[in-house]
């Protein structure tokens, strides 16, 4: 069972890529919507 925490982003503009990267590398699933 995955036990990592999922973020979702709605439109990744140059903020929201960064911050989607930054959680990323911090072990979290991130779902991104365009």
């Amino acid at each position: 069972m995955d036990s990592r925490k999922v973020i979702g982003f709605v439109g990744l503009d140059e903020l929201g890529l960064q911050m989607a990267s930054s959680l990323l590398r911090h072990d979290y699933a991130v779902q991104a919507f365009e």
